[in-house]
């Protein structure tokens, strides 16, 4: 499976399923990530839905991650 955000092949063992919306309020539609992208995801995103996320940093991580293993792109 190809993560959706780093775009890395990621073996099936190393895949997490995410909710878009958070299961306590009611969402349904799901993401599969890595891992590494999952965690920071919680990290920098664990305030969302209070208004107090930094879109920002998750942006620079997937630049950075992309970057570092996709130099072509």
């Amino acid at each position: 499976m190809k993560c959706p955000f780093c775009r890395r092949e990621t073996p099936e063992n190393f895949v997490e399923k995410h909710h878009l919306t958070p299961k306590y309020k009611k969402g349904k539609e799901v993401i599969y990530l890595c891992c590494d992208c999952g965690d920071q995801i919680h990290l920098l995103f664990s305030n969302f839905y209070n208004g107090s996320c930094n879109k920002e940093e998750l942006k620079e991580y997937i630049k950075n991650v992309r970057k570092k293993y996709y130099a072509k792109e």
